[in-house]
């Protein structure tokens, strides 16, 4: 009796750990099948998101309207050639050199105008205080280009005729001398015919 007690007790402890191991065993068994069908849901999903990538959404066909065809257009007509009048080239004033121990060089501008006048009537040329005086200066002034307060006038006077005169002139300063032929055109006022530079005004009136 005591022997087959023994026997049992030495079974006993086996059995547990048999018990243990096949727990263990299942425990293991259990967790590499969860392991396993995570695994592959996740790889199912992963194939399923790029096959989704790879296949293109069908673009929208656009039907594009045929073009019409562009109206004819009316041929042309010849239109009458409107001759346009032909433009008078602009001649350049010319200013030449002269031997002449008074004058430097002679200028002739075609463009030069007469200064307006506000005389009307027979005209009288004036050499005294009077609206012809003062057009007569105002033209010296205006062809030499000095400003009438840096204008000095020398001599104004007769230059042939009752119609015609000449001036003389210097800047204050006395560096330009000028000398200045003009001629009376009635209801327009005195246009200047030639410029002089002069190297002195010495024998120059």
């Amino acid at each position: 009796m005591t022997e087959q007690k023994q026997q049992r007790r030495n079974r006993m402890p086996s059995s547990a750990k048999k018990q243990k191991a096949d727990k263990m065993l299942n425990y293991l068994i259990t967790f590499m099948v969860l392991l396993i069908m995570i695994t592959a849901t996740i790889i199912i999903k992963n194939a399923n998101g790029e096959t989704m990538q790879a296949t293109p959404k069908p673009a929208a066909e656009v039907v594009k309207p045929a073009k019409e065809p562009a109206p004819a257009q009316p041929e042309e007509k010849d239109a009458p050639k409107v001759e346009q009048p032909e433009e008078t080239p602009a001649v350049a004033p010319t200013e030449t050199a002269v031997d002449d121990p008074i004058v430097e060089t002679v200028i002739i501008d075609p463009a030069w105008q007469p200064t307006p006048t506000t005389q009307t009537g027979e005209h009288v040329s004036l050499y005294v205080d009077s609206p012809d005086w003062d057009e007569k200066i105002e033209t010296l002034s205006r062809t030499t280009g000095l400003a009438r307060d840096n204008m000095i006038v020398l001599r104004v006077g007769n230059n042939g005729s009752a119609q015609n005169a000449i001036g003389v002139v210097t800047s204050m300063d006395g560096v330009e001398k000028y000398r200045v032929s003009m001629e009376w055109i009635d209801n327009e006022g005195w246009l200047p015919t030639k410029l002089e530079k002069l190297h002195t005004t010495e024998g120059a009136y």
